[in-house]
């Protein structure tokens, strides 16, 4: 199986953590046995195409990714100089929402299977998951969403298969446009070059550590507020920047707790990993149903206790209710430290359990292999029969029109047109086969002919035909 995998970047291009999940996609489908190569296109620069960790990555041109209609048409340009590349592919996979209208273009450009990871809701109003619109955004809702945004939810129709991250994500899509779309929930998966480090605790302070974006959505305001009521023992370390950090610091300063909350603003990852090693708990509380989170997980997988609050994606990663909490209720937050604190069990052994069972690699990588086949057999089962039907239909007027009667051999013949073969190697020439049979103008081309009575077509002669001397 070749996968074609459609992003709008590629490490070492980061803009946060989707490009991390679409490099781990990319080099594990390259290491399955089951696929013989995997093709990026990226569309953040150009470059000659390069092989990493056995993922072939073709820096296709640099789009607006910002006004998705832009880099939609920019991105179908520039990618018609890899067509050799692309119709060889057996799936496109896209990854991180700007580009997967095009996926389902050229799905339908080459007969390919489509896949598209629904791993934000940038298609849909902000609305739609309960956050007020920055002013621009405003303006593209009104104008773009009616008009040429419905242009690109019409192509995002036509990809095969969507794949969300959480059952949450998926529940809101089809409340919002995506009613009649196919869904399969597949998590991201842990980054198997996490090392997870050893645990340090160096005093007896109890220390709470946030990572994630600084902005209105994850709810660290919330936190901060929750300071106030928590034990003088507690303290916070806020990792990541964005909008709202200089608020944050304020609101800090205002309730008297800047000394106990501590903003490192953006580091390394290596600087990350040092700050799960330092902390008790870690704690996620955001107000808006989020796909997923990465760094819930990460934090799983160290060994900490995780709180999160009781909304989206992060409330299916955490399954123990008791460490889950109303979103933007900072007596809830105070609530939950405070049973996490009293329970003797020991909760962050349990994380790492959970999460090395529920998101190894291995498995979610196969669970997505599945997709694809579910897929391509799906596609391959109609084009099958329809081909069939084709040639039956074909039989049928060519009979009319030359009076031929159609024996044993000729029927046996048209069930067994296309020999069905459920091996993955044999999988896609007979879906294509079956494709290039049932073209739609031909058939009905051929159809309309026929019964129109013209005296000039030219109808082939068939097996039967030579031997009834007709």
């Amino acid at each position: 199986m070749q996968v074609g995998v459609i992003t709008p970047r590629y490490p070492p291009t980061i803009q946060g953590g989707g490009e991390i999940s679409v490099q781990l996609l990319a080099e594990q489908l390259a290491a399955h046995y089951d696929v013989t190569a995997v093709h990026v296109f990226s569309f953040d620069g150009t470059a000659e195409a390069t092989r990493e960790n056995g993922v072939v990555v073709h820096r296709v041109a640099d789009v607006v990714d910002r006004i998705p209609e832009i880099a939609n048409v920019q991105a179908a340009l520039a990618i018609r100089e890899y067509a050799e590349v692309l119709k060889d592919c057996d799936v496109f996979h896209a990854y991180n929402m700007v580009l997967n209208p095009i996926t389902g273009y050229l799905g339908e450009q080459y007969d390919v299977a489509s896949v598209a990871t629904l791993n934000s809701y940038d298609v849909l109003p902000k609305a739609a998951f309960g956050v007020k619109p920055k002013p621009l955004r405003h303006a593209y809702e009104v104008l773009a969403m009616p008009t040429t945004g419905r242009i690109l939810r019409s192509y995002m129709h036509r990809v095969d298969q969507f794949i969300t991250l959480s059952e949450a994500s998926a529940s809101l899509y089809r409340r919002h446009g995506f009613g009649s779309a196919q869904f399969t929930v597949v998590p991201n998966m842990l980054d198997p070059n996490f090392d997870p480090p050893e645990h340090r605790s160096g005093d007896e302070r109890f220390d709470l550590l946030y990572v994630g974006s600084l902005i209105s959505e994850k709810g660290v305001e919330s936190l901060v507020r929750a300071l106030v009521d928590l034990p003088a023992d507690t303290y916070v370390t806020v990792v990541g920047d964005g909008p709202e950090s200089e608020s944050l610091r304020c609101l800090a300063s205002s309730l008297g707790v800047t000394e106990r909350i501590t903003f490192t603003g953006r580091i390394s990852y290596d600087r990350v990993r040092e700050q799960y090693a330092t902390a008790d708990a870690f704690i996620h509380p955001g107000v808006w149903p989020e796909p997923f989170g990465r760094t819930i997980i990460e934090a799983m997988e160290t060994g900490l206790p995780v709180l999160v609050s009781d909304i989206g994606g992060p409330a299916e990663i955490v399954d123990d209710p008791l460490c889950r909490f109303a979103p933007g209720t900072p007596s809830a937050i105070v609530q939950a430290v405070d049973r996490l604190r009293s329970r003797e069990e020991d909760v962050g052994a349990n994380n790492r359990k959970r999460v090395i069972e529920q998101y190894a690699p291995e498995q979610i990588i196969e669970d997505i292999l599945n997709v694809y086949e579910t897929i391509i057999w799906d596609i391959g089962t109609r084009s099958q029969m329809l081909s069939t039907l084709f040639c039956r239909r074909l039989l049928m007027l060519v009979r009319c029109r030359c009076g031929v009667k159609e024996d044993k051999d000729t029927a046996s013949a048209v069930s067994g047109t296309i020999p069905w073969k459920t091996n993955r190697e044999a999988l896609r020439t007979t879906v294509l086969s079956a494709k290039l049979m049932t073209d739609s103008n031909a058939f009905y081309g051929f159809n309309r002919a026929v019964w129109s009575n013209k005296k000039d077509m030219t109808v082939p002669v068939s097996t039967t035909q030579e031997r009834s001397g007709k």
